[in-house]
């Protein structure tokens, strides 16, 4: 029994632990040390993953890999940016152009009366509008040029985020309580930062 479990969960510490917890013999103790490490060795030779990273590998997560398993660890409430650019729905274009010039970010998010994120505003999109406030005064408001805005809850790992941001093709994600208020957001660039971060430090120790 416990060099089945040594071997389909590469972890025969654990499964030594549990035989003598269920025998509270010291008598089987080298017999069943030599089964889990024996099983161990093998199951690793046959196959690299265990029944638990199997399951993480098919998602595309290399538990070796440190940075992966940070984007893994770290929340989006734990990297995103607090307080970002944003204007209601209803602010006319003179008012989305000043939130653009205080802020070094591309894109300016859109909410409702109650704070609930709605969509974005590119600077792409401001842009395009700008020819048509000569005409139209003050009547191009944020709603006029909003787009969808990729968005996640504030527990969301990193790592959903960085797929969320490649899926929607943009660099800023806003993260949003369990109303939909907006509460920070997340770009592509902090996730390098933070990957960068792992990446060096896992060279550090000499982990590659």
């Amino acid at each position: 029994m416990a060099g089945l479990l040594a071997g389909t969960s590469h972890a025969p510490v654990t499964a030594v632990l549990l035989a003598f917890e269920l025998t509270q013999s010291y008598d089987v103790m080298l017999p069943v040390l030599l089964a889990t490490s024996f099983a161990t060795l093998v199951a690793r030779g046959l196959y690299r993953d265990s029944i638990y990273t199997e399951k993480l590998r098919a998602r595309g997560i290399d538990i070796d890999r440190r940075e992966d398993l940070a984007l893994r660890q770290v929340s989006a409430g734990e990297a995103m940016y607090d307080n970002p650019p944003a204007v209601r729905r209803d602010a006319p274009l003179d008012v989305v152009l000043a939130r653009f010039l205080d802020s070094d970010l591309g894109t300016v998010f859109v909410t409702d009366e109650k704070g609930r994120l709605v969509g974005q505003v590119s600077i792409h999109d401001v842009k395009a509008a700008l020819g048509q406030e000569a005409a139209l005064g003050s009547i191009v408001v944020a709603g006029d040029v909003t787009e969808s805005a990729a968005r996640a809850f504030a527990d969301t790992p990193v790592a959903d985020c960085l797929d969320r941001l490649t899926r929607a093709g943009c660099d800023l994600l806003g993260v949003v309580d369990a109303e939909g208020r907006l509460v920070g957001a997340l770009s592509l660039r902090a996730i390098m930062d933070l990957l960068a971060q792992e990446a060096l430090r896992g060279e550090w120790v000499g982990v590659s």
